[in-house]
Order: structure tokens, then sequence, then C-alpha cells
């Protein structure tokens, strides 16, 4: 979980074996960090604290106690919250291109929230299969809830729990308001749940935020809490999301897709409308894609990052009065804005040194 699954611990490096850990611990949680990361650990810690009060809000019970474990060495800056073994794991190292809210506090908010969605599946049937299966009954049980839900509901806690949290920013909808048509057109909205091959689908986070702060604003409660029970009940039917918005407010998630989105049209409609004032300088794409960081080499000519879901990320430079491209080099993942100077373009990439 958190802002990325490439970024998981486990795939993306270790601590050297050399590593001290230390443990710091409060009445309801236990942090292990490295030493000489203590000071970040007791903050995040005290935060977590702060905000367990409301960290369940529109669920019945609180998160489940749980460890944390903080690293320093990854190489994505990221978070997640697991069952078997459950465990909330934390990079505490922030990304380069974060945004105003800090990072310890964004992760601390996300991350404990997963815990409570799991406290509130794990219960009655789903409890009792646990005394047989151990953690990996609960593990299961977490599949009946959407993944678009788990993260949707995650950042939520953490936009309303922090000082900034994603969904207040502008890019978090942005894609959404550019193709609020195709959106209400559809009767099949599957494409924006699976993804796409050929076009750019925001994440289950854009999405699972839009759905679940809709279904709270339209139905006046926090209906997934029935839904969480529901499943917790009754594991053994599959589909018990669907069975629940169905049984209990008449709904499903098809339909909840189109009353978020005809809502937030609608919305998005009444606002002032604003110049373009871009200026289109290249576009030769068959699929999605993205041109990042322009750097100017000359006043007619403009060097950018370039990807799409042909081939890998690389470097073009653009004639800015033909819109000519030309490819330059391929890089690997660019970790931080290019710069270029003196003749030279200088940037940083993540690389693994445990499998060189």
């Amino acid at each position: 979980h958190g802002q990325g699954r490439r970024a998981e611990y486990e795939e993306n490096g270790a601590p050297p074996a050399s590593r001290k850990w230390s443990t710091v611990r409060t009445d309801s949680l236990k942090m292990i960090c490295p030493r000489d990361f203590e000071e970040p650990a007791r903050r995040t810690l005290y935060y977590m604290e702060q905000v367990r009060p409301y960290v369940s809000h529109g669920f019945s019970r609180n998160p489940l106690r749980t460890p944390v474990v903080m690293h320093t060495e990854n190489f994505y800056s990221n978070g997640l919250g697991i069952l078997a073994p459950k465990r909330i794991e934390i990079s505490g190292l922030p990304a380069i291109n974060t945004y105003a809210s800090p990072w310890l506090k964004q992760l601390a908010a996300h991350e404990y929230r997963h815990m409570v969605q799991y406290a509130n599946i794990n219960r009655s049937t789903v409890k009792a299969f646990s005394f047989v299966l151990g953690q990996q009954a609960s593990l299961l049980a977490t599949g009946l809830l959407p993944f678009w839900f788990l993260e949707g509901d995650a950042t939520m806690a953490e936009t309303q729990l922090t000082e900034f949290g994603r969904g207040l920013q502008p890019s978090f909808t942005m894609h959404y308001r550019t193709a609020a048509d195709e959106l209400t057109a559809r009767r099949n909205p599957d494409k924006w749940f699976c993804g796409s091959y050929r076009d750019y689908v925001p994440s289950h986070y854009d999405l699972g935020y839009q759905l679940v702060a809709h279904s709270e604003r339209v139905y006046g409660k926090y209906i997934w809490d029935d839904v969480a029970r529901y499943g917790s009940n009754y594991p053994f039917l599959l589909f018990t999301t669907q069975i629940a918005l169905n049984k209990y407010y008449d709904t499903s998630t098809k339909k909840l897709f189109h009353q978020t989105f005809g809502y937030l049209k609608d919305h998005w409609a009444s606002l002032p409308e604003r110049d373009d004032s871009a200026t289109t300088v290249a576009g030769t794409g068959r699929t999605y894609t993205a041109y990042e960081h322009p750097l100017f080499l000359d006043e007619n000519t403009l060097l950018v990052l370039k990807s799409d879901y042909d081939r890998a990320q690389r470097f073009v430079r653009i004639d800015l009065r033909t819109g000519r491209e030309e490819h330059l080099c391929y890089t690997g993942a660019v970790s931080s804005r290019p710069v270029f100077s003196n003749g030279f373009v200088c940037w940083t990439e993540y690389r693994s040194t445990l499998w060189e």
C-alpha cells in the first residue's frame, strides 16, 4: 500500500547486516527503527498517537495494535500496511518530488488507516477462520474489499488528518476533469477501474478517493463500515461488497461511479472558465505520452524527458519552430529534476546496488 506498489521494501533493497536497530514504544504502538533515526521515529509515533482518536472515523472498531518498522535504505519513498505478518513499514526518507505535507505525517495517517480497515474486516466469521489459518485468514479477507476502496479511504484519511493530503492537490483531479465527458458517457466504467494499455488512467488512489468521499457526501454517513461488517460475516459469498451495497443502500459500484462523476462534472462545469495559455510544441505519440522537465538549450530548442507505453523513458530534443523531435538517449528511472548548465545535462536515477 502507500503511493505505489513498486516501492515495496522487499523489492528494492535491504539494509546492511551491520545496521543497528532500536525500539521506541508508546502505550499502543511499537516502532522498530535504525538506531541513528530514533528522533524522527519518536515524532512519527507521537503523531500516530495524536490521530488515534480520529483515524477510525466512520468505522466501529479502532486500529489493530501493530508494530511499525521504519527503514532508511529504500530507493523509493513509500509505506505499506499489511497482514501476515501484521505490520506497518515506512520509508523514512521523503520523495524528492513531494508536496506540501510532512512526509512522515502523511505516511502515519495513511498506513494507520489501513490498520483500521483490517480491524473492521477481522471479526465475526473471519475472526473464527483466523483461529485456524492465523493472520492469513484476515489477509485473504481484505480481498473482499476493493483495492480502490482500501487506498481511496486511506488517502481520504491522510487528506483530512494532515496539512495537505493528496486529495487537495490539483493534479489529483486534473485528468478526471479533462475526461469528464467520457467518464459519464460510457455505461461500463471498467476502464477506470482496471486500467488501459493505450490511455492514461488515474490510479486506484485517485479513483477511490473520489468514490469514498462522494459516498459520504450523498448518504450522510460512512457506508463502508456496513460493507466491511457484511464481508466479515459472510466471506464465503465472495462478492460481499456488491451484495452489501445493494442490500443496505440500493446501489452498486457502477451506480456509485456514475453518481460521483456526474456530480463532479456538474461541479467542475460551474467553476469560472480560464483561458488556456499552453502552447503545443510536440505530440506524435500513438499512446498516452508525457513530456516532463523541459529545459531550454537555446531559444529554439527544448530538451524534455519523454515517456509513453511503447518505449523506455528517454530524452528528446524538440525544435520549437517545426515541432520535430530528435531522440538523444534512454534513461533509467529518473529520481530528480534534470538541470542544464555549461552544455551538460545532469540528473539522478534510482539504482539498485543489491541487484547490479
